[in-house]
């Protein structure tokens, strides 16, 4: 299936995870901040081809200390949590619902909060996986 990904649509191997999950574990936390952190600032501990593409957050092909900036923004929230008040509820939903019927455009700046699971699109798996993981009715 990646092989024929990666033939017909121009899918990379770094498409099939969120972007910044430099240790490629599921989840953008400290520890991918911090590989970050050592790539810009240490001569060891360098980052790869891979982990380049997903460390790119301005998407100007450059790993910089601006990449860096925007990944430490991204933490300070919750996966789901488009109205940036650090808790994820039914307020967050309906938001994402409204985005998803396309009744209210989300904000570009709070997009990668509503794509709950790291697919590269906002849609109803999303509402589900968040209402599940914080018991949202």
């Amino acid at each position: 299936m990646r092989n024929y990904l990666q033939k017909y649509c121009g899918l990379t191997s770094s498409s099939y995870y969120r972007m910044g999950d430099l240790n490629r574990d599921g989840k953008l936390n400290n520890n991918d901040l911090t590989m970050l952190y050592n790539h810009l600032n240490t001569s060891g501990n360098k980052l790869n081809s891979i982990q380049l593409q997903l460390a790119d957050f301005t998407n100007d092909g450059v790993v910089n200390a601006d990449d860096l900036k925007k990944m430490n923004t991204l933490l300070d929230y919750k996966l789901g949590d488009v109205n940036r008040d650090k808790k994820v509820d039914a307020t967050d939903k309906d938001l994402i619902m409204k985005h998803v019927v396309e009744t209210k455009k989300l904000a570009s700046t709070v997009l990668w909060y509503a794509d709950y699971n790291g697919d590269g699109v906002i849609n109803m798996s999303d509402v589900v996986l968040m209402c599940k993981d914080y018991n949202i009715s």
